[in-house]
């Protein structure tokens, strides 16, 4: 089992049943499934969802804020800073990802030489409770744009948050299991890794749990970045 404490009356606000390797693993092909339909999407029609998500956290920017400073602590006015903040990057790649993923032509030695932006597939998102929606939102937004998925595995203090974005997509009219939120431990998380169609990790965290995650992936030859701990590891 999962808890939710509130930092300030150490309260259990709700638990959750934590899931298994393969409760996990059934997701992420849901995931898989869901995000090979969504690559073949026009861009400007995913960037009309992520205009949509801005309007939701705008909409119920208290509320989420309130979640927030239940579930981690943060004041409420930082907290709303928080939501806003994700808001505006909503904003910015929905104005922007179409510049951003359009394929340059550059010189080279070559005949003909390019650059073009595709999406990998499925990304395991490892995400720390300091700033519970934030850290999702920079990872999610880039990589849902850009036509991956992306399964969270969120600090298990802040499940109620990872549970409450995904609902956001989901209202936001995001493909249903483009982005699923799992309720695991560290333990089965590394797990998690090894699985063929997770095809890249994303980690903010300590230098120590960055290590084990570069390892992990690095075993099974999976594209890797880790935020915080001052390391990219990409590995092909």
């Amino acid at each position: 089992m999962l808890n939710s404490i509130n930092p300030y009356s150490d309260e259990v606000i709700v638990t959750y049943p934590q899931q298994t390797l393969d409760d996990a693993k059934v997701i992420v092909t849901q995931v898989s499934k869901t995000q090979q339909e969504w690559m073949t999407v026009p861009i400007a029609t995913r960037t009309v969802h992520f205009a949509r998500v801005a309007e939701i956290l705008r909409a119920k920017a208290h509320i989420l804020a309130m979640l927030i400073t239940l579930e981690m602590g943060k004041p409420i006015k930082q907290a709303e800073a928080e939501v806003e903040k994700c808001a505006a990057t909503c904003d910015y790649y929905a104005q922007n990802a179409a510049i951003f993923l359009t394929p340059q032509m550059i010189e080279t030695p070559g005949h003909k030489s390019f650059i073009c932006f595709d999406p990998i597939g499925v990304i395991l998102s490892i995400m720390p409770w300091n700033f519970p929606f934030w850290q999702v939102f920079r990872a999610a937004i880039p990589a849902l744009i850009a036509g991956n998925g992306m399964v969270l595995k969120h600090a298990s203090s802040v499940s109620g948050c990872a549970l409450t974005i995904t609902h956001i997509f989901e209202d936001a009219g995001f493909p249903k299991h483009l982005f699923q939120t799992v309720l695991l431990d560290s333990q089965t998380t590394q797990s998690l890794i090894a699985e063929p169609l997770i095809q890249g990790v994303t980690m903010t965290g300590s230098t120590a749990a960055g290590r084990q995650v570069a390892a992990q992936a690095g075993r099974y030859l999976k594209s890797v970045f880790l935020n915080w701990v001052v390391v990219i590891l990409i590995l092909f």
